[in-house]
């Protein structure tokens, strides 16, 4: 469960104000950097919402995160919730989401069945030293396991 900040808002002279209300916002959060767009720009808006979730859902500073059917409930949950059921999906429809994030860098695989991170050079989850940080040790350890790197650097990488 994430936690929340409260707010007080005091009553104003307005006659709808009568009481003081509180508003929670949520204090988790992840940074989302505009060179996403070109790949964001390709997602309907289910497959975006699906996204977001993952972003919610990742663990801070490396951005992993585990697909499985528990992960899929909970977003079919949270899907049914904030549309009031009038948009569904189904575990076959995610599992291609999650095809389709792979192919465009937005998610990476690991060598975990059922693990991928978020890529860390269009969302992460920290501060952005943390980010730079995790970036680094990241591209270096892809490499030394001969795992793809192209999504996550601009150019290609010159390995000796």
């Amino acid at each position: 469960m994430p936690e929340y900040s409260i707010i007080k808002l005091e009553p104003h002279a307005s006659p709808e104000a009568k009481e003081a209300k509180t508003v929670r916002f949520v204090n988790d959060s992840y940074s989302l950097f505009f060179n996403a767009q070109h790949r964001l720009i390709k997602l309907s808006a289910l497959e975006r919402s699906f996204f977001d979730f993952l972003c919610e859902e990742m663990r801070t500073l490396d951005n992993d995160i585990t697909i499985d059917e528990k992960l899929k409930s909970k977003f079919k949950s949270h899907l049914m919730s904030f549309t009031g059921g009038k948009k569904k999906v189904t575990s076959n429809q995610l599992t291609k989401y999650v095809q389709k994030l792979n192919g465009l860098g937005l998610i990476l695989v690991t060598q975990n069945k059922g693990r991928y991170i978020v890529n860390p050079k269009y969302a992460f989850k920290g501060s952005k030293t943390s980010r730079l940080a995790y970036l680094k040790k990241l591209i270096e350890q892809r490499i030394l396991k001969k795992l793809p790197v192209e999504h996550l650097v601009s150019s290609p990488v010159v390995t000796q």
